[in-house]
């Protein structure tokens, strides 16, 4: 999270560090320089083909949907009516087109924010050269941050998440002692219920790291996501006859005892 924290901010503040000063030489309206924010936060964020090669080709086409809905929402500004009404079938072909597949996802995202911020923004027909500009360095910058300066650790972020999907299992059973220990506090039972999601979280985390490891093979990437499924199955199939005895009148204890 820190990552793409860092990614975002960085790509979003370099494509506007860029975009203003010339659209202040080209004496275009500085709100422009939103549209370099959205692409870039778009790029960064929205981007997640399986190989880095196609992550690589998805941002550098992300202004090209952007650019669409630009000249679509530019050219019907003169049009009130046609104007909004066209925001409808934007938003379908933006829904509908994410169906073929993550690029499409994030083609649709962008060209979505693309015709909603012209909407606001209401641009003349000839700041759209300025508005293309503005999108191709937005992508740019994403391109730049992600694959360049803040790149992609898929291997350290698996070695860490495996420790981390191990301490969490570990701290379940701690939960499941404490819940044991004090039926009756809900404030064990709550924490018990969010280490349950948190294990589930960083499973499905792990597993989308599994698919980023373009040094391994398909066989590889499917027997490692198949050993993090085992580890969560084995501890949810645990955690359920665990609570059952936690909940009978005399289990309480002897679990209890058991996990420590």
């Amino acid at each position: 999270h820190l990552r793409t924290a860092v990614r975002v901010t960085g790509a979003t503040a370099l494509a506007l560090l860029v975009v203003l000063p010339v659209l202040g030489l080209l004496h275009q309206p500085l709100p422009s320089g939103m549209v370099s924010a959205v692409v870039a936060i778009n790029s960064a964020m929205a981007v997640n083909d399986a190989t880095e090669r196609d992550r690589k080709i998805t941002t550098l086409l992300m202004p090209v949907p952007a650019a669409i809905s630009l000249a679509l929402a530019t050219s019907t500004a003169p049009l009130p009516v046609l104007h909004v009404a066209l925001f409808l079938p934007v938003i379908f072909v933006a829904t509908y087109i994410r169906r073929f597949g993550p690029r499409y996802f994030a083609f649709g995202m962008v060209a979505f924010m693309g015709y909603f911020f012209a909407m606001f923004l209401r641009p003349q027909l000839a700041q759209l050269p300025a508005l293309v500009f503005a999108a191709v360095c937005g992508a740019l910058s994403a391109y730049l941050l992600r694959f360049l300066l803040v790149r992609d650790d898929p291997r350290g972020v698996l070695d860490r998440g495996r420790r981390t999907l191990r301490a969490q299992v570990h701290n379940l059973l701690h939960d499941v002692r404490d819940v044991a220990q004090n039926p009756d506090v809900r404030r064990h039972r709550n924490r018990l219920q969010h280490r349950s999601v948190r294990l589930n979280e960083t499973a499905l985390m792990l597993e989308n790291t599994v698919q980023q490891l373009d040094t391994i093979d398909e066989t590889g990437r499917e027997l490692l996501r198949q050993r993090i499924l085992d580890v969560e199955l084995a501890a949810e199939n645990l955690l359920t006859p665990l609570m059952r005895l936690v909940d009978h009148p005399s289990g309480g204890g002897a679990v209890a005892h058991a996990i420590m």
